[in-house]
């Protein structure tokens, strides 16, 4: 009698068993983590923003949209850098004004986008701008800027 629940256990049902449980867990693990790894179940955006940035900050892709509530500012000695991918949404009349520096470097799949937040408005003027003051720098590569020029604004505009 002992010897024969020994075998069911070591040899018998119940390490087939198992071995389809643990198979089973492990493919269940591989597609949770694989989901997880998604941007899109990972994306905590969108993000507001306003105000005066003081310290180097990166927008990333997981934290968009960024939605511009109250214009900003990137304060002398302070870098903004912005992911490919990114789409920054301006509510009515906000600006992008630069005396550091803006890293906006999208790429030909992946562009990075400064657009409205207003639904269904595609017209110029909806918001300001992006400004670079005396002293600031900035490198743009494959971006789209819509909607932009509001008043005497362009959509771009550099003080020197």
């Amino acid at each position: 009698m002992i010897r024969a629940r020994f075998q069911l256990f070591s040899r018998g049902i119940f390490p087939r068993i198992m071995k389809s449980v643990a198979f089973g867990v492990a493919l269940a693990v591989v597609f949770i983590f694989g989901l997880l790894g998604s941007r899109e179940i990972l994306a905590a955006g969108p993000t507001y923003v306003s105000g005066s940035i003081t310290t180097d900050t990166t927008w990333t892709l997981s934290g968009s949209p960024y939605i511009v509530q109250g214009s900003i500012i990137v304060e002398s000695g302070v870098t903004l850098t912005i992911e490919p991918g990114v789409e920054v949404q301006f509510t009515s009349a906000r600006y992008l004004d630069v005396r550091g520096a803006l890293v906006a470097e999208g790429t030909a799949t992946a562009p990075i986008t400064f657009t409205n937040a207003v639904t269904g408005t595609a017209s110029p003027g909806v918001w300001y701008g992006v400004r670079f003051y005396d002293g600031s720098r900035g490198r743009l590569a494959n971006c789209v800027v819509n909607s932009a020029g509001y008043g005497n604004w362009g959509a771009l505009m550099v003080y020197s």
